[in-house]
């Protein structure tokens, strides 16, 4: 499993679609400061291993703004459970590109680069997840 943490905005995305899910990271985010990645086993009383969206209530509570970070690996889990979305992200001739699929019917959803390939994977990775999360984030909005 990938335990890379994702970007900041990849976990605020998340955050605003509802992302509750245990975290070994959050996001602290002062006012005027970029975001501090704090993580369970530094801030946490030894018996907590885990962030939860209990923790960070009560943090933001308390004028914390403060968001779970998830590992991609749980990105990616949660848009399969949640959203039935599938994303695949694949070199060819040392360009990085991606797909995204509804895996009800394994079509591609989108054109996410539209032919402009991206040099590594984790830019790859950030702007598939970032315009994913952005998409279905506008559709929620859209829907209300």
């Amino acid at each position: 499993k990938n335990h890379t943490l994702p970007h900041y905005k990849i976990a605020q995305l998340c955050a605003d679609l509802g992302f509750d899910e245990a975290c070994f990271y959050t996001y602290h985010k002062p006012v005027d400061q970029n975001p501090i990645l704090e993580g369970a086993n530094d801030y946490l009383d030894c018996d907590d291993k885990f962030f939860t969206e209990d923790h960070v209530k009560t943090a933001n509570e308390n004028n914390h703004h403060c968001i779970l970070a998830p590992f991609r690996d749980q990105v990616i889990t949660w848009l399969r459970e949640k959203y039935n979305l599938s994303v695949e992200i694949y070199n060819i001739d040392n360009k990085w590109d991606s797909h995204v699929y509804h895996i009800a019917d394994i079509t591609p959803d989108d054109s996410i680069f539209d032919g402009q390939a991206c040099d590594n994977f984790e830019e790859t990775f950030n702007i598939t997840i970032i315009y994913i999360l952005n998409k279905l984030k506008n559709d929620d909005t859209n829907s209300k």
